[in-house]
């Protein structure tokens, strides 16, 4: 079965985010998170609860406690449904990056 470089690197962060097992959270303590600051802009106050890798067709994001932030709605409209990897905490975003290498090893050994 042949998968096209996207769907990998997709299944990658699935998995991922799926090792920590976190699927349990409340918005209210995401909110509070960061000081009940916006994550991405760190002024405004922390008014809603984004997706990191947007539950979409393009990304498969999950609906866990790692995959969330807490944002301002203005930060929120205009990430919209973009993938911000960036803003993954340190340690995922290491495991991310070695899966998705081995992702792209994979592929390319096709």
């Amino acid at each position: 079965m042949y998968y096209k470089h996207s769907d990998l690197i997709n299944m990658a962060v699935k998995c991922a985010l799926k090792k920590r097992s976190d699927y349990n959270y409340k918005k209210a303590d995401v909110l509070v998170s960061n000081n009940g600051l916006c994550l991405i802009c760190n002024k405004a106050e922390a008014t809603e609860v984004d997706h990191i890798i947007p539950m979409n067709k393009t990304f498969c994001g999950l609906d866990t406690r790692s995959n969330v932030q807490p944002v301002c709605r203005k930060c929120n409209i205009i990430k919209g449904g973009k993938c911000h990897t960036s803003y993954v905490d340190p340690e995922l975003r290491q495991y991310i990056d070695e899966v998705v290498k081995k992702a792209k090893e994979f592929y390319d050994s096709l």
